[in-house]
């Protein structure tokens, strides 16, 4: 009867919420979610006065992908990825965010935290992610990963203006020997 295409209706809904928020490979959640995220944490975050009212964002890069591909196959390579993505939202609180973005990038939202906390456990979360094994064609591998992470500013207007300083960190981390995590504080002054 018109319940159960009331119910119906409200399933495919559901759905379709899900389909937009989450990355298809992996099951967690995707660009557009996190960017929303993270825009609503720059409102609430952006007059930050104290320590626990504030954000970190880290950038999680996996450290040399493309020859696990090139190596292995792609079907691998979506072995490594969804391994990584349960391991990172079971590692993370309730309360943090995880989203794919790309290819082989993360990103993780830590609400109510300073980048003195955040770190500690970010360095444990590349240590887990060391400790990740995986077999392919009878080799066992294992990966690493490296992070750039920075706080949400006051004068945070926009995603881009948090995402570039992560960026930047990323990728100063990726030049300078990968596996390992970087600030956009210990940065800025070069």
């Amino acid at each position: 009867g018109t319940m159960q295409n009331i119910t119906d209706r409200k399933t495919i809904e559901n759905r379709l919420v899900e389909l937009s928020q989450t990355d298809e490979l992996t099951r967690i959640y995707n660009r557009r979610y996190l960017l929303a995220s993270l825009r609503e944490a720059i409102e609430k975050y952006g007059t930050h006065t104290n320590d626990s009212d504030s954000a970190v964002l880290a950038l999680l890069d996996l450290d040399n992908f493309k020859a696990i591909n090139d190596q292995y196959g792609h079907e691998a390579g979506d072995h490594v990825l969804q391994k990584l993505s349960k391991f990172l939202t079971e590692f993370v609180r309730s309360s943090d965010v995880v989203a794919r973005t790309g290819g082989e990038e993360f990103v993780i939202l830590m609400h109510n935290t300073n980048l003195h906390h955040a770190l500690p456990p970010l360095e444990n979360m590349l240590d887990g992610i060391r400790q990740l094994e995986f077999q392919f064609a009878n080799q066992p591998l294992s990966i690493s990963a490296t992070i750039g992470v920075t706080e949400i500013q006051p004068e945070d207007n926009d995603t881009s203006d948090v995402l570039v300083r992560a960026d930047r960190a990323l990728y100063h981390g990726k030049n300078y020997g990968r596996d390992q995590i970087v600030t956009w504080d210990a940065i800025k002054k070069s």
